[in-house]
């Protein structure tokens, strides 16, 4: 239906539904992330310099499955995230599976167990950190063509006196969504890409965006943009 609305509207992004949301969105490892031209300029720095070293957007050639232990901040909270992960699982957020199981289905580098870091927010909940850079290097291997720009009280500030020199009267509405990153589905064949562990011989997977993994902002920021317009 959203699609259907933007296509009539004459947005420029209203076929990123159908092609890459409806069926889940790639991480741009081994496939680079879209060229959207019609929304962003491209994107001519890297801040990770491994991202430039892939020719022609080549994938790597496979490797060992790389398990890394967690941060001491999330051992200290194993039961804590256990809790989490379990009610994430209910929602299709995640998925558990036994770790022999995990390598059948994700061989050799498509399977990367992260650390997992855990920040203690204010209503005795956690914000986890999945470490897709350091060890995974999935991070790393992210093929980007988009830049997405970061606005924000500077801006704000812009507009206000432009909207002021004209006369005019001027508001701004400041939103929020829960677990916002953890709002876009990732396709099936990425979910090893962002798995961890908190224990034992069972693997979890994310089956959606993941705070940590680079793309998770785009694809949520690109939604959000979608939404706004």
């Amino acid at each position: 239906l959203l699609s259907a609305l933007l296509e009539e509207a004459g947005d420029p992004d209203w076929e990123v539904f159908l092609t890459s949301y409806l069926g889940g969105v790639h991480l741009g490892v081994g496939t680079p992330l879209p060229r959207t031209p019609a929304v962003y300029p491209p994107k001519v720095h890297w801040r990770l310099p491994q991202q430039q070293e892939v020719p022609d957007w080549e994938t790597p050639p496979p490797s060992e499955p790389s398990f890394r232990d967690n941060y001491k901040s999330a051992r200290e909270a194993v039961r804590e995230l256990k809790t989490m992960f379990e009610e994430e699982k209910v929602e299709g957020m995640m998925v558990e599976l036994p770790e022999d199981e995990a390598r059948k289905l994700y061989p050799g580098d498509s399977l990367r167990v992260a650390s997992l870091g855990a920040i203690a927010k204010t209503d005795d909940t956690f914000r986890v950190v999945h470490d897709g850079t350091h060890g995974v290097r999935v991070n790393n291997e992210v093929q980007r063509r988009d830049q997405v720009t970061m606005p924000g009280a500077p801006e704000i500030k812009a507009l206000v006196r432009h909207a002021s020199a004209d006369g005019r009267y001027s508001w701004c509405l400041k939103a929020d969504f829960a677990k916002a990153h953890r709002r876009v589905k990732i396709r099936r064949c990425d979910w090893g890409l962002q798995a961890c562990k908190l224990g034992g011989d069972t693997v979890w997977v994310n089956t959606v965006g993941t705070f940590g993994i680079g793309t998770a902002g785009y694809w949520w920021g690109r939604l959000a943009a979608i939404m706004a317009r």
